[in-house]
């Protein structure tokens, strides 16, 4: 048999799958403490071949406060979307949808990145939120308005800040007894700023004004101001009132008064 050696050429393109994702960087912008905020990534195969995909999960500090799932599939997910035994295949040109969740507990940054594993490699898509929220608080103690005749009427203010970093809204300020009213509104204050609201004690106005008076006792009241506050214990607020009213104190300096003898037409 013949067996000189014949050569043969091949020509041949490699082809392999190629991942891709966007947006390379997603931002949540500020998202209120106790609510859930949602973005997409996209991973595509733009390469010739299948492309497996092995895993994808959220690292980072703040993976906790980050979650993950397919889109459409219904489930809040949890950080990560693949485990390390399960993957999932894209043919040439397709592509597949990762539901992002942010849900924060704190006022503060968070920062994440969500990984793609696949045969191609890994590929990363960073994340960040700002968790936000007011926090109101009505500092001081109990607002005295001393002494006030019946009749008369004694003012003060009473300052609400908001301490935190998103707009505090004021839903209702009212107080407990009718000795006391609110003359002014609040009902926005921004991250870091404060507003006063004056109330106007007038002890006439109580039922038992007169009694109160004779007797000097104080006449005590809350003001009660309900927000928006994310703290469930601080959505009520009170801030304690306390006034005297008063009546005029007359006194006779002596109980007759002795002119003599007074000759008529002096």
């Amino acid at each position: 048999p013949d067996t000189s050696e014949i050569t043969v050429d091949l020509d041949g393109t490699a082809v392999e799958g190629t991942a891709a994702v966007t947006p390379a960087a997603v931002s949540f912008g500020q998202v209120r403490t106790g609510t859930t905020a949602t973005r997409e990534i996209t991973l595509t195969n733009v390469g010739d071949a299948p492309l497996t995909l092995r895993n994808a999960a959220v690292l980072g500090a703040d993976a906790s406060a980050f979650s993950l799932a397919s889109a459409g599939s219904g489930s809040a997910g949890s950080n990560s979307w693949l485990s390390d035994n399960e993957q999932t295949t894209l043919a040439s040109g397709e592509s597949v949808t990762i539901t992002v969740s942010v849900a924060p507990e704190r006022r503060r940054a968070l920062t994440g990145q969500v990984r793609i594993v696949t045969d191609d490699g890994t590929v990363n898509s960073s994340l960040g939120a700002m968790g936000v929220a007011p926090d109101i608080e009505i500092a001081g103690e109990p607002l005295d308005f001393g002494s006030t005749r019946l009749g008369e009427t004694a003012t003060e203010t009473v300052q609400i800040d908001n301490t935190g970093n998103a707009p505090l809204n004021v839903s209702d300020i009212s107080v407990t007894t009718d000795a006391y009213r609110v003359v002014s509104d609040v009902e926005t204050i921004p991250p870091k700023s404060s507003r006063t609201v004056t109330v106007v004690f007038d002890p006439a106005a109580s039922e038992d004004a007169t009694d109160d008076a004779k007797s000097e006792m104080a006449q005590t009241a809350n003001l009660v101001v309900t927000s928006n506050d994310t703290d469930a214990g601080q959505q009520r607020v009170t801030r304690r009132l306390t006034g005297v009213g008063v009546t005029p104190d007359v006194q006779v300096s002596q109980k007759a008064l002795q002119y003599g003898t007074v000759a008529l037409g002096d």
